[in-house]
């Protein structure tokens, strides 16, 4: 599994470089790399043609020069790549929602993604899991309602109650990594069709709620001005009490609750004081 994740990398990585057909141009490339200092001439040698023969394969597979450029910026293996880009629906009604956006990419996540845990359940309980971390429950609070709904982990020898590293783990590597990574590409792929240029737009919004836990953009734009806290954006977002998914309101109204906002950072670390310090410079 490691190996296939070096090779990934180095697909994605060559797709970035247009016409590469010679060995000194192949050893500009090794050259970048970290473990060139580690080798002795054979093996660089080696390196170099596996990345010649990497190349051959991603021309081979990537013919058009903009697919090829969207897959250089996917970080994704190029099997994944394609196997994500085919299942991305397109014969979508007018009356199609956000639960059955969250379903689709749910499934896609879970058929495509890395991400091993997620293949061991049903997605409803996925879907589910979703919403409450979204929503802003802590792991604590999501592993109880695993509990009293009795989700489990269905695909393995003992079927049980999913545990508390079990939900760090889903929550953290598969919505927190994995999903921005698989979003990203399906909102580039709707990007291409002016039509579906709002639906880009909801996929974008669904990718940072994923990746932060957040249920709205203010929280976001807290958590991301540096108060990479969950619980402490979700706090803070209800003393300003306005909906905004601009950063600068969000700052402005930060500045006008600063007061209660210091007070209740009393019970924080120090180093989140030293963050509103400077947003309200």
């Amino acid at each position: 599994q490691y190996i296939k994740e070096i090779l990934g990398t180095i697909e994605w990585f060559v797709a970035n470089y247009k016409d590469i057909h010679s060995m000194e141009q192949i050893k500009d490339l090794t050259n970048w790399t970290l473990v060139i200092n580690h080798l002795d001439d054979s093996q660089k040698q080696q390196l170099d043609n596996i990345f010649m023969e990497i190349i051959k394969y991603v021309n081979t597979i990537f013919t058009d020069v903009d697919a090829k450029y969207r897959f250089s910026k996917s970080l994704l293996p190029s099997n994944i790549y394609i196997k994500l880009v085919d299942s991305i629906k397109w014969d979508l009604d007018e009356e199609y929602t956000s639960q059955e956006l969250l379903f689709d990419i749910m499934d896609i996540l879970i058929t495509c993604s890395a991400e091993r845990l997620m293949k061991k359940m049903d997605i409803d309980v996925v879907c589910e899991i979703a919403k409450m971390w979204m929503r802003g429950d802590s792991y604590a609070q999501i592993v109880e309602k695993c509990k009293e709904n009795n989700y489990k982990i269905l695909k393995r020898k003992n079927k049980g109650e999913i545990t508390l590293n079990e939900v760090i783990d889903i929550c953290g590597k598969g919505f927190g990594y994995n999903a921005t990574l698989i979003l990203n590409v399906i909102s580039n792929e709707y990007r291409k069709e002016d039509l579906y240029a709002a639906l880009a737009e909801e996929v974008d919004v669904l990718a940072l709620k994923l990746k932060y836990g957040l249920p709205n953009g203010h929280a976001i734009n807290i958590y991301e001005l540096g108060f990479n806290d969950r619980t402490l954006a979700l706090e803070i977002a209800a003393v300003c009490s306005v909906l905004s998914t601009n950063k600068e309101e969000t700052k402005v109204a930060i500045l006008q609750k600063r007061a209660e906002i210091f007070d209740l950072l009393q019970k924080y670390p120090s180093y989140f004081t030293e963050v509103i310090k400077r947003i309200v410079k």
